[in-house]
């Protein structure tokens, strides 16, 4: 979590074995509360929009969703690849590619494509060395700075690649909710976010094999 207040970020990781539902929502009154600051006194809340864990990002959306809607207050999606392209560690590179790269489960890491703050690459779901391949291919000779959690399952990959590699400087929510402060993204009503899945969820694909079997 984190909370942009005074032209500052500040933020908090809880380490917790409860599900993302049963936490969220007590750790969030509390630490706000910590603060000083109650809820009907935000000016808005952002949300981490996607592409990530399905599960996670359902439970973050429809949670911003009911606060906004309980509240009156408006929500601001910031997807969240940009949030790790933005990070402090390859903000201030100059022609240079960063490519943020989180893990995106079933053996595939989500990533896109950024020079000098802006996206040149949209965001996609590929196995790691095909993601490599595409970026490699589309920007020849290019400096490539990698960032994300993907980088800790396929580093190797990173470095065969050329490749440099930058950890995260900040935890995610505070890149994202400097993103938010900044005006980048629009401000919605609570029914206008939607998660940014990039692929299509696991139950959906489920559902559709169950259906085609005889």
């Amino acid at each position: 979590m984190a909370l942009w207040r005074d032209g500052a970020a500040e933020s908090v990781v809880h380490a917790d074995s409860r599900s993302h539902a049963e936490r969220l929502p007590i750790e969030a009154v509390a630490w706000l509360s910590q603060k000083g600051i109650q809820f009907a006194e935000l000016d808005a809340i952002a949300v981490v929009a996607g592409p990530g864990s399905f599960t996670g990002l359902r439970v973050g959306v429809a949670a911003s969703q009911g606060w906004a809607l309980a509240l009156g207050k408006a929500v601001i999606g910031v997807p969240t690849l940009d949030a790790v392209a933005s990070d402090a560690a390859v903000a201030g590179l100059r022609d240079t590619l960063v490519v943020p790269m989180i893990d995106g489960q079933r053996s595939e890491v989500f990533f896109s494509a950024w020079r000098n703050g802006a996206e040149v690459l949209p965001a996609a779901a590929l196995r790691p060395s095909e993601a490599i391949a595409l970026v490699s291919s589309a920007f020849p000779g290019a400096a490539v700075v990698a960032i994300g959690d993907g980088l800790a399952k396929y580093s190797a990959l990173v470095d065969a690649a050329g490749w440099s590699s930058r950890e995260m400087s900040a935890p995610l929510a505070e890149s994202a909710v400097r993103l938010a402060a900044s005006g980048r993204y629009p401000r919605g009503t609570a029914h206008s976010i939607r998660p940014i899945y990039v692929r299509r969820p696991d139950a959906e694909v489920m559902r559709e094999l169950r259906e085609r079997t005889p």
